[in-house]
């Protein structure tokens, strides 16, 4: 009988860390993304440089213009589906490449203490995920 007891008490256990892991992670991250600043400069900066000369940003959408009026000329057209995907993809990662993200001036003892709370949560939680059942 100590066996149920302890195998009930064990897995009360690893929920319970489980479930406070999670909420130590969530502060910890919480208090992190809240000293972050994300901005944008897609207008003031260049997608395509080669040497000196730079290409706009306004000139990725030129193969998913292309592409819808290759698209509504032939449907069929493969070229125009290429061209529309390569568009879409390229204005993707324009606008991914034009994010800056920057920390906002934070004393130290909070930064210690958004790391100790974000590891001591992400490591509770894994503990009790990864917990090998004997």
């Amino acid at each position: 009988m100590k066996k149920k007891n302890s195998v009930g008490k064990r897995k009360k256990d690893e929920t319970g860390n489980f479930f406070f892991g999670i909420i130590l992670l969530g502060i910890g991250l919480f208090m992190l993304f809240n000293r972050v600043y994300v901005s944008s400069s897609w207008y003031s900066t260049n997608f395509f440089r080669f040497g000196r000369y730079g290409f706009s940003n306004g000139l990725v959408v030129i193969p998913l213009i292309a592409g819808i009026v290759l698209f509504f000329y032939n449907m069929k057209s493969v070229i125009a589906k290429l061209l529309m995907g390569l568009g879409v993809v390229l204005i993707v990662f324009s606008i991914i490449t034009s994010v800056h993200i920057r920390l906002m001036a934070t004393p130290l003892y909070v930064y210690i203490l958004i790391m100790v709370l974000i590891g001591a949560g992400g490591g509770m939680t894994l503990k009790a995920l990864m917990n090998e059942r004997k």
